[in-house]
């Protein structure tokens, strides 16, 4: 299976049954059973929402169709699964299921990764002009004696450059050569070298701060503003829009949060705690009424956050109770 798949990182309800699971494989598997269900981890449902992508979609069902269909033929399921994608799979946490999958399911795997620069790397760099992401080409084999309880050996390397030089790179590139290094074999561990030194032997972050959180994720960027005055103004766009259909698309309704929802306040004396109406109901004076919180952004990013719990989809509240800086 070789492709470059389509990226929306905001893609649930579109997975179809690799996303929610189908008769015949409910019956084959048990109930409830679905294939994206093959990529998670116990207890790494906060990061996961990461799997929610297109492209690891397109992922799940190639894996399913090469290496998982035809489990009942004589030699089992046998065959090639080869990607480019973004490279997020490789060492973020919300793909330690699916890195596990990859390692019991296939006997060698090889990771090309063709964006070392990093996310956003300057245009001359990228193997595709348009495409901001880190991507890797990723080949993944199966052989008849695949041992589910052998981690698949996995070599890595990276090319580096500008464009024209990658695409040189990848014409003379073989997979017997001495530019290969083998990847961490630890069933979750990223798809990355091991270290040269005692690096790994030291404790991972995680170790030391086990409850980890992707952050407050109201999922809307408009309730984000580096100025108290421009989410007044937005809030205010919002709350006159006269046309309804109009007006659900400035809220950017979801499943879960839109106009007509009512919900439990967030915690915290400083938060929105008028939230049992549905936001449709609020008049224009509440757009500079509404309450702000400070928040952390991105990395080194202090930014205010309209403190409404109805503006936000699928928050993240525990974080809402820890207390502001002073």
């Amino acid at each position: 299976m070789i492709g470059n798949p389509p990226y929306d990182e905001r893609a649930q309800g579109r997975g179809g049954w690799i996303e929610n699971g189908s008769d015949s494989e409910k019956t084959k598997k048990g109930g409830g059973y679905r294939p994206l269900d093959d990529f998670r981890a116990e207890g790494n449902g906060r990061t996961e929402y990461v799997l929610k992508n297109l492209y690891i979609y397109f992922w799940r069902w190639a894996t399913w169709k090469v290496f998982d269909a035809n489990a009942n033929l004589p030699n089992g399921d046998v065959g090639v699964v080869c990607y480019i994608t973004t490279s997020g799979y490789l060492r973020g946490a919300g793909f330690k299921g699916m890195r596990e999958y990859l390692r019991r399911t296939t006997s060698e795997g090889w990771i090309i990764d063709v964006s070392p620069e990093g996310m956003r790397p300057d245009v001359p760099t990228r193997i595709f002009p348009g495409v901001q992401q880190p991507l890797a080409i990723a080949i993944f084999t199966r052989r008849p004696d695949c041992d589910s309880d052998v981690p698949a050996t996995i070599h890595y390397t990276a090319i580096h450059g500008r464009r024209f030089e990658k695409y040189d790179a990848l014409t003379k590139l073989n997979l017997d050569g001495d530019q290969w290094r083998q990847a961490r074999t630890a069933w979750q561990a990223p798809f990355t070298p091991a270290a040269d030194t005692d690096w790994d032997d030291f404790p991972a972050v995680n170790d030391l701060l086990p409850w980890t959180a992707p952050g407050i994720k109201p999922n809307r960027t408009w309730v984000y503003a580096p100025a108290r005055e421009i989410l007044s103004d937005r809030l205010l766009r919002v709350i006159s829009e006269s046309d309804p259909d109009r007006k659900k698309v400035l809220f950017k309704e979801t499943s879960s949060s839109h106009l007509e929802t009512t919900t439990k306040p967030l915690s915290g004396s400083d938060t929105e705690q008028g939230t049992a109406a549905p936001f449709s109901e609020e008049k224009p004076a509440h757009a500079r009424a509404a309450r702000h919180v400070r928040v952390g952004f991105r990395s080194f990013d202090r930014q205010w956050l309209i403190a409404d719990r109805r503006l936000m989809h699928r928050p993240s509240p525990d974080l809402c109770e820890v207390p502001p800086d002073p």
